[in-house]
């Protein structure tokens, strides 16, 4: 409780800088029409208008400050929602002006000081009205959108692995149902297999070198079920195994070579992973195939539609260059930059 008043407090408070501001704006209207020729009188106006402008913002601030306050407490108890309406905003900013009126020059006239804080007064409701408005909804706009796309990708992440073990299952089965004695080897790498992508779940990106220690022992995993027909190789260097990337990227894309590419083939193929420092500090993924060739005619299953769309919201939308096409070399080439940032 104390915290949630804490945060209300400090919330209100950032509006201080107002003060400045009203201060600045009814000393520069009172100069503006100020005589010069009495340096005393002067300086007397000055610090009247100072005064004058300082209670008037004060009170619209403290006016918004209790209004708030109660508000807050209320929905604090009910656990409803804190009314932030413009029409309330427009009263309470009001209300405070006139109580700041009143206070400034109590039942006598509005003399040409009282008028310079007046207009202060004027401003200062519109510049705190405009800006925490706008704050508000720029703020309430990002949030959104930040847990829109904080949902998205904790379901995409989430979608991965289901899909990877539905895979892997109908691998063993086909092992198991042929009575290949390597059905055994198979479940046993498939849960080591799993437990290491289990472990990768708990963020977002995880080191390259752990990545590929995934990708190899699921790339063992499906030696054992394709044979002579599965070669593979990873080429990265050292250095580059602190880079961050996105879990499980690198192992859905390798994923995709073998069922894709080297499954269908009938003499098998081979898949390459390979890694190297690009242009701008980013690391260039790439992972190639050779096998049954890239359809003309694309379509994006459930792997690699999920791999663009978890890169656009971890890169942005095209900032990682994901591409998947057939090389000069006539092998199935997909790539990605990942940013040492992620």
């Amino acid at each position: 409780m104390r915290g949630e008043w804490r945060h209300f407090l400090l919330e209100n408070l950032r509006y201080l800088p107002y003060f400045f501001w009203a201060l600045l704006i009814s000393a520069g209207l009172y100069l503006a029409r100020a005589d010069y020729d009495d340096p005393a009188r002067l300086l007397r106006g000055l610090v009247d208008v100072l005064a004058r402008s300082f209670v008037i913002a004060f009170t619209i601030l403290v006016s918004f400050l209790i209004v708030y306050g109660a508000l807050f407490a209320r929905a604090l108890r009910t656990g409803g929602p804190m009314p932030r309406s413009r029409l309330l905003q427009v009263a309470i900013a009001f209300c405070g002006l006139l109580l700041g009126l009143w206070l400034v020059s109590p039942g006598g006239p509005v003399d040409t000081k009282v008028g310079g804080a007046v207009a202060t007064g004027a401003l200062f409701i519109g510049l705190f009205y405009f800006h925490s408005e706008s704050q508000r909804r720029r703020e309430e706009a990002l949030a959104a959108r930040a847990a829109l796309a904080e949902a998205r990708l904790s379901g995409l992440e989430t979608q991965m692995r289901p899909h990877f073990l539905f895979n892997a299952l109908n691998g063993l089965a086909e092992l198991s149902e042929s009575g290949r004695p390597e059905a055994a080897e198979m479940a046993h790498a498939l849960a080591d297999l799993y437990r290491r992508l289990l472990d990768s779940s708990r963020g977002r990106s995880l080191p390259l070198g752990e990545e590929l220690e995934i990708v190899k022992r699921y790339l063992e995993l499906e030696k054992v079920r394709y044979g002579e027909r599965l070669k593979w190789r990873v080429d990265v260097p050292p250095e580059l195994a602190a880079v961050k990337v996105p879990s499980l990227v690198v192992q859905t894309l390798v994923e995709n070579a073998v069922r894709h590419g080297v499954a269908p083939a009938l003499p098998g193929g081979d898949v390459l992973v390979q890694a190297s420092r690009a242009n701008g500090g980013s690391v260039l993924v790439e992972i190639s195939n050779s096998g049954e060739p890239l359809p003309r005619t694309l379509r994006e299953g459930t792997g690699l539609a999920n791999t663009r769309e978890r890169l656009d919201l971890l890169y942005g939308e095209g900032a990682h260059g994901f591409t998947l096409e057939t090389s000069a070399t006539g092998r199935t080439l997909a790539r990605f930059s990942a940013s040492e940032t992620s």
